[in-house]
């Protein structure tokens, strides 16, 4: 599955998803940083995103909390 030329915003939080938790890993953290806040920005599109938003966030703290150590101090936008 890609992007694809007009993804849902369901799509668009998933691949955000899996694209922030890679960046995170990578340590690649001012790329994962925008992708949260996209995602961020989701939750302000309807109630009907909170859920796959509050997934989504859920995953990305557990990738956040296992590369802690090379982000922080760095990031301030990840600390935030």
């Amino acid at each position: 599955m890609t992007r694809g030329a007009s993804p849902s915003a369901y799509q668009k939080v998933m691949f955000d998803n899996f694209e922030i938790i890679a960046n995170l890993h990578l340590h690649r953290f001012n790329a994962a940083a925008n992708g949260i806040d996209r995602i961020l920005a989701a939750a302000a599109e309807g109630q009907h995103m909170h859920t796959h938003v509050d997934l989504a966030c859920a995953e990305i703290g557990k990738a956040m909390e296992a590369t802690q150590a090379a982000w922080a101090g760095q990031i301030p936008r990840l600390a935030a």
